[in-house]
């Protein structure tokens, strides 16, 4: 008898997860449900192509036909608001009961709402689908100012978008120093150089008391002194996992739906994965964990008993004419030593404990990545290796041998 898979969100754990129920099974149901009015897309271009337009099949995860030949149902505009996890039925917004034999809880999360006064104006906006863009591009067409609250990965990708396209930024970032979980001092210190150089401006250590204006956004009070006039407002402040779907059900929650090893909740055939998915008390929210989560729920869904190991984090960023990457644990007083070089507009930063890589940092060279990714995977081993001395580039050299011995 055919299986009945149902996966719930349309983001990439989602279509992950399809596939690899695909390629196990060639038989079983698959339906995915969505509950925007587009087919399932590329979030990260949501900041990067802002000004694009983003209503084609340039931003799709998979077109129209890798559904039609790989035999999987996508039902967009559908939001599910129940699952009776004891007769496996799900019940949704337009009136159906879903009957499944395994599903996937891949819902995702939604940005952190801005709580202060005047968030509600208009000309407050927040990014995470394609109809905020369209929003937010319609609304910045006869606009010049714009305050971007929130200097992480995507509020600065944003903010960059939004100089390139002719629009005076100010960004305001709550921490001390711009992304301080994934960059050194040094670090920061370099993208704020170059932030400025394109002359866009920033304040750390800032916080928006209030957004003012009669009823449209005029402009923001900083740290009850500072006025910035403006003619909008975007805030990127953090996210919340969408675990709404499980309440009143026995799946156990946590700071999203737990999972073990193989992305399974609490409740036998229910599996979760992505940003919804809280994985030892952690939600990982990075784009290629989600995909790897997806592949291990679908394949495990599909009866693989594959174990997910939390791979290696690693961000890319490319904004400001600056590329950069960080990667695994770059945090302060959690390493025993590190080897760090900074020429022609380059920096590079190593992180080691007990004789072996955990993290790495590098400014305007991304191309070494795969090399570091590589080394804090295996667990490779600097005995033997002169720390104090040896370069980065001799560094790398050594990696590859020890990779091919």
């Amino acid at each position: 008898m055919n299986k009945g898979y149902v996966i719930i969100g349309s983001g990439i754990s989602a279509i992950s997860a399809a596939k690899a129920i695909r390629d196990k099974d060639k038989s079983g149901s698959i339906s995915i449900y969505g509950e925007e009015s587009m087919m399932p897309y590329l979030r990260i271009k949501l900041s990067k192509d802002l000004f694009k337009d983003l209503n084609n099949d340039k931003i799709l995860l998979k077109k129209q036909q890798w559904y039609e030949e790989n035999n999987i149902s996508f039902f967009k505009d559908t939001r599910i608001l129940k699952i009776d996890v004891e007769n496996k039925i799900l019940m949704s917004s337009k009136g159906e009961n879903i009957s499944y034999d395994k599903l996937l809880i891949a819902t995702g999360s939604r940005n952190r709402r801005l709580p202060i006064i005047g968030s509600d104006k208009e000309g407050v906006f927040t990014l995470r689908n394609v109809l905020d863009a369209n929003n937010i591009k319609d609304y910045l067409k006869e606009k010049h100012n714009v305050v971007h609250i929130g200097g992480g990965v995507q509020g600065l990708e944003t903010a960059w978008t939004l100089h390139s396209n002719g629009k005076e930024v100010f960004i305001v970032e709550a921490g001390k120093r711009l992304m301080p979980r994934l960059l050194d001092e040094r670090a920061s210190s370099i993208l704020k150089e170059k932030i400025e150089k394109t002359g866009v401006k920033f304040i750390c250590d800032a916080r928006v008391d209030e957004i003012l204006g009669s009823k449209k956004v005029e402009a923001v009070s900083i740290n009850e002194r500072h006025v910035i006039p403006c003619d909008s407002v975007i805030y990127s402040i953090g996210m919340i996992p969408n675990i709404e779907i499980v309440k009143g059900t026995k799946i156990k929650v946590n700071k999203g739906v737990v999972v073990n090893d193989n992305m399974e909740t609490s409740i036998k055939d229910v599996y979760a994965a992505g940003d919804v998915a809280d994985f030892k008390g952690s939600i990982e929210g990075l784009w290629m964990k989600a995909t790897e989560q997806g592949i291990v729920a679908g394949s495990n869904m599909a009866g693989d008993n594959i174990i997910y190991k939390s791979a290696v984090p690693v961000t890319v960023f490319n904004a400001f004419n600056t590329s950069l990457f960080s990667m695994g644990d770059v945090n302060e007083g959690s390493y025993d030593t590190s080897i760090k070089e900074e020429m022609d507009n380059k920096y590079m930063r190593v992180f080691i404990k007990d004789i072996k890589i955990v993290g790495a940092i590098s400014i305007g060279d991304i191309t070494i990545s795969k090399v570091f990714k590589l080394a804090i995977e295996k667990g490779l081993t600097l005995d033997g290796i002169d720390l104090k001395t040896i370069t980065i580039k001799e560094l790398i050299l050594e990696l590859q041998s020890r990779f091919k011995a």
